[in-house]
């Protein structure tokens, strides 16, 4: 029930600012985290705030920051998934939680650990199964389904080969899906995004 109210609010927000002028705005803030590359960054809908985790940066690419429209604070969580990067951040707008997965921790193969940031901590989760590590990969958040969708990637944060695979992670586990056909016949470096509206992933790119 809780989640079909929230669909139908989110659809509804939608509607009503689908005639607004769409405008890029530099945003002056008191504060902000150091410069970055290749970081995992979402939108978390049940605190109101963006999350931003690791990349590429002076800081060793470990740190926590969230930015409330005005503002960027520096989290100081208890545990966090190490040194990430080329990886993604979805959020799970049913849960609250915000799920990182996979990416390069600074070695030649991909990590294959998942987390979820909860908003103050990050929590290791133990699946059943994995994708087997993949960087360099798109995702996103399946509303309706209630699953993160993944899609392409490597192995080999280097000289792999793009893969083909699509998997989804339910909160505890994750499994690989077999469909008829794929985007490209493999992907890396491309993006998705979840239309809530049409109930339907769009991917672009790669």
């Amino acid at each position: 029930m809780y989640r079909h109210a929230l669909i139908t609010t989110l659809l509804a927000a939608t509607t009503l600012s689908a005639t607004a002028t769409a405008q890029w705005g530099f945003v002056t803030t008191p504060n902000h985290p150091p410069a970055r590359t290749e970081a995992q960054m979402c939108y978390d809908l049940f605190r109101g705030e963006v999350v931003l985790y690791g990349g590429g940066s002076t800081s060793g690419g470990t740190d926590t920051w969230t930015y409330d429209g005005t503002s960027w604070t520096l989290e100081a969580p208890l545990r966090n998934p190490g040194f990430r990067r080329r990886a993604q951040l979805v959020h799970n707008l049913l849960n609250g939680r915000s799920i990182l997965y996979g990416g390069s921790a600074g070695g030649r193969m991909a990590d294959d650990t998942t987390w979820e940031w909860n908003g103050t901590d990050w929590i290791p989760i133990g699946t059943n199964g994995s994708p087997g590590g993949l960087t360099r990969y798109a995702a996103t958040f399946d509303a309706n389904r209630n699953r993160m969708v993944v899609y392409g990637g490597l192995r080999d944060t280097w000289n792999g080969q793009p893969l083909a695979d699509t998997w989804e992670y339910d909160g505890s586990s994750w499994t690989m899906v077999t469909t008829f056909n794929s985007p490209a016949g493999g992907l890396i470096n491309h993006a998705m995004s979840y239309h809530i509206a049409q109930q339907k992933i769009y991917l672009f790119g790669g």
